[in-house]
């Protein structure tokens, strides 16, 4: 694990992180957060502020994906929630008066570790502050939910969608060992074993040493049940399309037909690709996200089916000055009669570029 001080976090566009705490604070407010920030970097099974810390720490995760385990008092644990980019990450001592919460990194890491006193005392902060600590709150009941209630395939499920990060070739894959998984469960190895292979004997899962990639990503939610619910990627199945319920999201959205034709943008598209948005109206999708989206969204059109899609890759977007920006980018089919649109959410991921531009100088 490595702090170094980063100025330029005040300074950068996290769109990419909206909805959550960061991207829920106004430029002045998040600017004052961010002054003091130290990038940390914490390895894959490393513990996020050494597990123990002298005072309170308050870190936002900026990349990667974080379990906090709850400690039993005979050494078993229990995962209480996972949290993905955005979500603020605590120590234990002096915010949870000692109850046995450990961070853990599933993968490599990076976090923003905030000075505490920037974010106390604060006005503007209490609803951002207060909205987050509602999330968490909402993801705990919802884990200790599917840990009473659910079936040990319903969590498997669960916890498999969790963890879920796109592969190198395409595709979602939870890089997580069958005993790291009874770990996160609470149960044994062998529970979760006869799991697997219940979904595996349904086409849902592949499993192989150290790794469970997922096969049919639908199929997969539906066996997770009412206890998962998307964080990362976007449920579609959606009847019909209301553009007003798009035009305030904090996320560009572009609605695109068949042909590949811009026939909806949304404010934060306009902001993020710096045109008008209705001068995008009409024209071919190409002009946002030049030479990458075109097999992927033939491929789309002509196979839709209702549940998360993700692309699992970085492409690039332009700008109406041509320049370009790294950008994830998630295709949700909505059945808007006569036609169908297929809606593109695109969030610009320039901020990580930075961040690893940081530590490669340390």
């Amino acid at each position: 694990m490595v702090g170094t001080p980063l100025q330029e976090l005040a300074e950068l566009d996290l769109s990419g992180l909206a909805g959550t705490f960061l991207g829920d604070l106004d430029p002045e407010a998040r600017a004052a957060v961010l002054s003091g920030a130290t990038v940390l970097e914490v390895s894959r099974g490393g513990l996020v502020f050494g597990g123990q810390s002298a005072s309170p720490r308050l870190a936002v995760l900026l990349q990667g994906t974080v379990r906090v385990n709850l400690l039993g008092s005979r050494g078993r644990r229990i995962t209480a929630r996972y949290l993905h980019a955005g979500s603020l990450v605590a120590s234990t001592t002096g915010w949870t008066d000692g109850l046995p919460l450990l961070p853990e990194a599933v993968g490599d890491c990076l976090l923003a570790e905030l000075e505490v006193r920037s974010v106390t005392g604060d006005p503007r902060l209490d609803r951002a502050l207060f909205a987050e600590t509602t999330r968490r709150l909402q993801d705990v009941y919802r884990v200790l939910a599917a840990t009473a209630f659910g079936s040990l395939t319903e969590r498997i499920a669960f916890h498999v969608l969790e963890l879920a990060e796109p592969s190198p070739g395409g595709g979602l894959t939870a890089t997580v060992t069958q005993q790291g998984l009874a770990d996160g469960l609470g149960t044994v190895r062998e529970a979760v074993a006869r799991g697997l292979r219940s979904l595996k004997s349904r086409h849902l899962v592949a499993t192989r040493p150290g790794a469970i990639d997922i096969v049919d990503i639908d199929g997969l939610v539906e066996a997770a049940g009412s206890w998962w619910t998307s964080s990362r990627l976007l449920s579609t199945g959606l009847v019909s399309a209301d553009r007003r319920a798009f035009d305030d999201l904090d996320h560009a959205v572009v609605g695109i037909d068949r042909q590949g034709t811009i026939v909806y943008a949304n404010a934060r598209a306009a902001r993020t690709f710096r045109w008008d948005a209705q001068d995008l109206v009409g024209q071919p999708v190409e002009r946002l996200l030049p030479g990458q989206l075109g097999g992927t969204l033939s491929e789309f059109m002509a196979d839709v089916r209702p549940g998360p899609i993700g692309l699992g890759r970085t492409l690039h977007g332009r700008r109406a000055d041509g320049s370009l920006f790294p950008a994830e980018v998630t295709l949700v089919p909505v059945h808007s009669a006569p036609r169908m649109v297929v809606l593109a959410i695109v969030v610009d991921v320039t901020y990580r570029a930075v961040l690893r531009e940081a530590l490669s100088q340390r």
